[in-house]
């Protein structure tokens, strides 16, 4: 289980907000017994965990999340989910499945794909990449700085590229480095983090009804 202590998970914006997280399924975040550089183990589950946490508070219905997997094929790759039941459901089932596809190493395909999801939204959005980062085309992060979207990267075990060190040190980015001795729960809360980051502390003014004549 993910024992996270989640903090407040504030109201339903007024605008809606699109969230995207890319999960890196390469053999070195590891298989089965085998955790590789994913110390918790349990990266899936805290996403599911954190999205369950946001749904239960939500209400307004145009709050939305997709999980793309690095090779965009298989059982993780959840298309675009709303927060209320149903979609955290189907969720659930998707980050428990243990179909790990190809396992490429290869984050330009997932993050073109995110970007052409957002080219027709117009308000805030985030996006979170579950990797390592041990990346066959480095290059690509060099993306990031202009991508659509506030970026949080969340390295496994692997040191931070300097690459994206640089970004996070001109404030560009987020990074969270996941060591081996932390617990699912930092995933967990490395995701509502950015699942919450446009939800507003106060419930926000209900927008005037346009009247008609």
């Amino acid at each position: 289980m993910v024992g996270a202590e989640f903090g407040p998970t504030g109201f339903c914006p007024q605008d809606p907000v699109e969230h995207k997280v890319i999960t890196d399924r390469s053999p070195s975040l590891g298989y089965g017994a085998n955790p590789g550089n994913d110390p918790a183990g349990l990266r899936h589950l805290a996403v599911w965990r954190a999205a369950q946490q946001v749904a239960a508070r939500c209400r307004c219905g145009h709050e939305h999340l997709e999980v793309l997997s690095f090779d965009l094929t298989g059982a993780l790759d959840t298309g675009r989910l709303g927060f209320d039941r149903a979609a955290i459901k189907a969720l659930a089932q998707a980050m428990s499945s243990t179909d790990y596809g190809f396992g490429v190493s290869t984050l330009a395909p997932s993050l073109t794909a995110a970007r052409h999801r957002l080219e027709s939204h117009d308000g805030p959005a985030t996006l979170t990449i579950l990797s390592d980062f041990q990346l066959t085309d480095m290059a690509t992060i060099s993306e990031l700085d202009d991508f659509p979207a506030w970026v949080h990267a969340v390295v496994f075990t692997a040191p931070v590229p300097s690459e994206l060190q640089a970004l996070a040190d001109a404030g560009d980015i987020a990074v969270t480095r996941v060591t081996p001795t932390d617990r699912a729960a930092t995933v967990a809360l490395a995701v509502y983090g950015e699942l919450t980051r446009f939800r507003p502390d106060q419930r926000p003014p209900h927008r005037a009804r346009r009247e008609t004549h």
